[in-house]
């Protein structure tokens, strides 16, 4: 059959009917497998959350009854079923009842148990699967009668544990960890000043105590006259704090100060904990950073004449408190002192819906219809307590509602076209100085000819002004219109009356742009422009307009605006007295991702590595010169480097966290130029360079491979770019690029080959053969390119620049031998069609028989050839020699 659930046990508390009769329920199944498939699934869901690495922030039972849900920090809620119908137990339910001798029974069955009566305990209890019952010494026995049903218990402390319990005794148990359960470490940091940096050698909490100077009457309640609000005093410093593990988001845990009895005050409180994200002004220990500030609390004023600062018989000024979590599982170091001052904090803002402009009668701040408007104070620290209030006429005329806890009001009606729109809220609130203050706003009720049409906008930053804009089309407002109300706008709305105001995603007005005019935008970098549907400018009547659009002023709009956040844009179109119509744009502005910037160029790039052959480090001084430093010049990696990068700045660093070759890394095998030598920014990308160093040994002296390159040559080197701005605006925040490259040398990497694939020498030829291009050629790392050599130009050098010399040796100098350098470049001489004329002619290399050696059988040998480059670098290569004889 298909059994029903219900709570027999939740939050720890035993479920009593409006009977009297105690309730679990039935299992006829006889294996806990065998649940009914709904429960199990959710069960396993419950489960799987948990074993994500989730946890619970909450476990209350559903609005019906008749389910527990347990909502998750990341993960959606998981409700479980039970057996419930309109708050009774169902009637597949265990009943637990008594008969008029006292005697336990199980549906109406006897057990022949007897519980004691007690005022205070409940006669029976679920322990362990079973029932127990009370006994006449005031303690439970098993009943060994078992529980059949499902059963939630725990705390926020401790975590929840839900059991799911069959006819047998058999249970399933899915713990369910919360925040506070799952804390593993605790520690003061320090406190935090208003410039991010911390001060931890001595922790001290400020605190004043002011008198109410009237008697007030608030939805905290009541408090007299000359009782003492007890608060943070003036510039006092967040306490900081770090907490462990930092996957797990303790924001709102509340925590106590106690001293080394694990005591407290009451009115010494401590508001829950809040996250902190900044970027502190040193390094803290690690992530997971919260802050704690002191709660106002009230003092009567009797108990402050006694003893309300004295802990435990002594002052609490004395003494050496610590922060404890309320569980009481975690304490900190005693560290914290706390001292009365009589410094005040100053009085706090109060704003509408985050502008503190409040209006005037004559000036109302302008609301809409059936929207809730939000009412804040700018230090919430400074006000212990607030309400609303207006007057009943006000509520006859615009049906007003309003929230106190929230601190929110709302119209929610317009009054007749006789009565100006306009009503004053008053703000009343107790502040932690003991003053009773009040604030009118004045606000004017506006209706819109048509519902607020939202528009959803990404706009990316480009460096081209032109194209560094987005728009809205008007046609999606004015097609929601009536014909009549269309004709009311068309009419009315005007170009210059329109206002803007733009809020964060906390709905907090930014840049001072609430309710501003078109001007006031465009000095924040953002300018709005009326189009008609050729393009043109629309400066009277908005009828003429198909398009706003909003072009962005790089320079301005960055010192107003972040990229990545999303911002709302209200845009109020109104006429010569009205507001007519608005829309809304939710609009976050991005930037091009970073690999934009930094585009390979064709052919360089093998598997995200660039190949930084250094062709460009021409050697102009032939085997004289000395060695080049192993330099590569970056843009050549890059397709329009400096185009691309424009006016950004960025830092560039060579990565020092991976090692590559025994324990040297990134920066300690290479340098980059071109960076200043305190922000690694990059002054110059034309000539910006990565050199690969030689002296790597401690004492400075050099430490190479055994070829003779640098350790650092043909190594994946990368490069990390960092501290962007674009267009020397925009910040990417923390946001890195990185790309590799192994810088090399086209000779190093290239070939010495044989024509044919071996030189072919008569022996009779051997002594004076002469062996040139036309035997032997060399290629770079690319096949295709194909060079000489043998000296092909003025000075014994030659046309490709990154050779510095070439040397030669005969494989088997015992039959014939050949000269180091061979023989130099010879230039035209005479002049050309003339008899005198001599063509140019290229080095070569003549083979010198042994004198007296005589070759009767093929010989195979070679000559080796080094090809030194302008690095340095030396490519040796065997060629192989095949000396013939001819017999008949």
């Amino acid at each position: 059959m298909n059994k029903k659930f219900l709570s027999a046990i939740l939050f720890g508390a035993l479920m009593v009917t409006s009977t009297g009769t105690f309730v679990s329920c039935k299992d006829y199944d006889d294996d806990i497998d065998r649940i009914d498939k709904e429960l199990k699934s959710q069960i396993a869901a419950l489960q799987t959350t948990v074993d994500n690495g989730d946890y619970v922030t909450g476990v209350a039972k559903t609005a019906d009854g008749k389910g527990i849900t347990f909502t998750f920090s990341k993960g959606s809620p998981v409700t479980v079923t039970l057996d419930v119908k309109d708050g009774e137990p169902g009637k597949d339910a265990q009943k637990i009842t008594f008969d008029k001798d006292g005697q336990m029974l199980i549906d109406n069955e006897p057990t022949g148990i007897y519980p004691t009566k007690d005022a205070e305990k409940a006669p029976v209890k679920i322990e362990g699967g079973f029932w127990y019952t009370l006994n006449d010494k005031g303690e439970y026995e098993n009943s060994n009668i078992p529980v059949s049903g499902l059963a939630v218990a725990g705390s926020e402390a401790d975590g929840w544990t839900l059991t799911v319990i069959d006819a047998n005794g058999n249970k399933q148990e899915v713990k369910v960890p919360t925040a506070a359960s799952l804390m593993s470490e605790f520690e003061i940091v320090g406190l935090l000043g208003d410039d991010n940096k911390i001060s931890s050698d001595v922790v001290v909490l400020n605190y004043s105590a002011n008198k109410v100077i009237a008697k007030w009457e608030g939805p905290k309640g009541t408090i007299a006259k000359d009782d003492y609000i007890v608060a943070t005093a003036k510039d006092q410093k967040t306490l900081l704090v770090r907490m462990a593990p930092s996957s797990v988001d303790f924001t709102g845990q509340s925590f106590i100060l106690v001293n080394s009895k694990e005591n407290s005050q009451d009115w010494l409180a401590l508001n829950s904990a809040v996250a902190y994200n900044k970027v502190l002004a040193r390094a803290a220990q690690k992530a997971g950073l919260y802050t704690f500030s002191l709660a106002p609390t009230v003092v009567k004023k009797a108990d402050y004449k006694a003893d309300a600062w004295k802990v435990d018989g002594s002052d609490i000024n004395t003494q050496k408190l610590a922060l404890q979590n309320e569980a009481g599982t975690f304490t900190s170091q005693f560290g914290i002192e706390v001292t009365h001052d009589g410094t005040k904090m100053d009085d706090a803002t109060v704003k509408l819906n985050g502008s503190a402009v409040l209006g005037t009668e004559s000036t109302p701040v302008e609301i809409d219809l059936n929207v809730d408007n939000k009412i804040t104070f700018d230090a919430a620290n400074a006000v212990y307590d607030a309400y609303i209030e207006y007057s009943n006429d006000d509520d006859v005329l615009f049906a007003i509602d309003h929230d106190n806890a929230a601190m929110t009001f709302k119209a929610t009606q317009m009054p007749d076209s006789d009565t100006k729109a306009v009503f004053k809220v008053v703000v009343r609130y107790l502040n932690v100085n003991g003053n009773v203050v009040s604030k009118d706003i004045y606000v004017k009720v506006t209706k819109s000819l048509v519902d607020g049409v939202v528009y959803e906008r990404t706009h990316k930053i480009v460096a081209d002004a032109t194209k560094n804009f987005f728009s809205i089309d008007l046609k999606s407002m004015t097609d929601k219109m009536s014909a009549e109300n269309l004709a009311v706008f068309n009419r009315n709305a005007l170009v210059n009356n329109t206002t803007f105001t733009v809020k964060d995603a906390k709905g907090d007005v930014v840049a001072e742009l609430n309710g501003a005019k078109a001007a006031i935008l465009v000095a924040k970098g953002i300018t709005p422009s009326f189009l008609d549907k050729d393009g043109k400018a629309v400066t009277d009547k908005i009828a003429a307009a198909t398009t706003v659009k909003f072009a962005i002023d790089n320079e301005k709009a960055a010192s107003n605006f972040k990229v990545n956040t999303p911002y709302t844009i209200e845009v109020v179109y109104a006429g010569a007295d009205a507001k007519l119509a608005d829309a809304t744009i939710k609009l976050t502005l991005t930037l091009p991702a970073l690999k934009d910037m930094f585009v390979h160029q064709d052919g360089i790039w093998v598997n995200d590595i660039a190949s930084a052959y250094m062709d460009e480090a021409a050697n102009e001084g032939g085997s004289t010169a000395a060695n080049k430093a192993a330099i590569y010049t970056i843009k050549n990696a890059f397709k329009n480097l400096a185009t691309t990068v424009g006016t950004s700045t960025f830092d560039a660093n060579l990565d020092n966290a991976t090692k590559i070759v025994g324990d040297y890394t990134s920066y300690g095998l290479a340098e980059l130029s071109n960076v200043t030598s305190t922000s690694a920014k990059v002054t110059d990308i034309t000539t910006w360079t990565i050199r690969l160093k030689d002296d790597l040994n401690t004492d400075g002296t050099k430490d190479l491979n055994d070829n003779g390159t640098q350790k650092g040559y043909k190594q994946n080197l990368t490069i990390v770019i960092s501290n962007v701005n674009y267009l020397g605006y925009w910040s990417y925040g923390d946001e890195t690029y990185s790309f590799t490259l192994k810088v090399m040398s086209p000779i190093l990497e290239g070939k010495v080959y044989a024509v044919g694939n071996e030189v072919v020498i008569p022996s009779a030829s051997l002594d004076g053969y002469t062996i040139n291009d036309n035997h032997i050629k060399a290629h770079t790392y690319n096949t295709e390119v194909v060079y000489s050599i043998f000296s092909d130009t003025d000075n014994g050098t030659w046309k490709r620049k990154e050779i510095k010399a070439v040397t030669f040796k005969s494989g088997n100098e015992e039959l014939f031998t050949v000269p180091v350098n061979g023989t130099e470049y010879k230039a035209a001489t005479g002049t050309p069609g003339k008899d005198d004329y001599v063509a140019a002619k290229n080095g070569s290399l003549t083979i010198t028989k042994v004198s007296g050696t005589s070759i009767d059988t093929e010989v195979k040998t070679n000559i080796k050839v080094t090809v030194t480059d302008a690095w340095g670098y030396d490519l040796d290569q065997e060629v192989p020699v095949k000396i013939t004889v001819k017999k008949d």
